[in-house]
């Protein structure tokens, strides 16, 4: 059976851009230095060419080097859309599910104008990730889901 993952947060799936069938466009990539995706909405993934061109100006005024395909490769070789059902709920493709390591337990964690997707695995392994989320992740693991 394939998992469905959920976005939760109503005020995130409102945001979402609404596609010319009236559905929810969501779009998935993987993360640039984490080992797990991201999501966001088309405005964030149009804006990507403005934001290569000014880490580019960043880049040559302190003199260093930028990859200018290397950075489209980072930001936009895995993206996909996908269109969330009613509930909020898509079903990653298998590219994203082997690119995260998603099975089963999914956490969601906001970053800004886009969200991380995690396999809960590799978030409590993962010692890049906010310690806060990796403790969080530990405590859902070992008792089935969140303390009230």
């Amino acid at each position: 059976m394939r998992r469905r993952a959920a976005v939760q947060s109503a005020a995130l799936r409102n945001s979402l851009t609404i596609g010319p069938d009236g559905e929810r466009i969501l779009w998935i990539n993987r993360h640039e230095t984490l080992p797990c995706l991201i999501g966001f909405g088309v405005d964030y993934f149009q804006k990507i060419p403005d934001m290569i061109a000014r880490d580019e100006e960043l880049a040559n005024k302190r003199g260093l080097d930028f990859d200018r395909d290397r950075a489209f490769k980072d930001q936009s070789t895995f993206a996909e859309p996908y269109t969330l059902d009613g509930s909020g709920r898509c079903i990653l493709s298998p590219t994203h599910r082997m690119i995260s390591g998603v099975a089963d337990d999914i956490a969601f964690a906001g970053a800004g104008p886009r969200f991380e997707i995690w396999a809960l695995g590799r978030l409590i392994d993962c010692e890049q990730a906010d310690p806060v989320l990796r403790a969080l992740a530990r405590d859902v693991k070992a008792n089935g889901g969140l303390r009230k």
